[in-house]
């Protein structure tokens, strides 16, 4: 994370060894991934690390976000608009759980 803060994408990639399984825990580490992916511009490595990151967790809302923005950047309006709809509905719950 802190290479990555530090605009070291090549660094933060090398650092960041992939979890062997996909756990809930490890959800934050395929995002950091996906993120210097993205910044390497390799699309294919960011958009398996975000689906590592939701095998995890199908509702973890950041990398719901970080998915449709790919596909915003893509030039995939539907798919964007799908998954910032997910995006939304996760947030919404998320909110609804705090406020109880």
């Amino acid at each position: 994370m802190r290479a990555l803060l530090g605009g070291d994408a090549g660094t933060a990639r090398r650092c960041s060894s992939a979890p062997r399984r996909s756990t809930r825990q490890a959800r934050w580490l395929w995002l950091n991934l996906a993120l210097a992916h993205r910044e390497l511009k390799d699309e294919g490595a960011e958009r398996d690390a975000i689906e590592r990151a939701l095998t995890a967790d199908p509702r973890f809302f950041p990398a719901l976000l970080h998915k449709a923005r790919l596909f915003e950047r893509q030039g995939k309006p539907k798919q964007a608009a799908y998954m910032y709809h997910a995006f939304l509905c996760c947030v919404r719950r998320a909110c609804s759980i705090l406020r109880r």
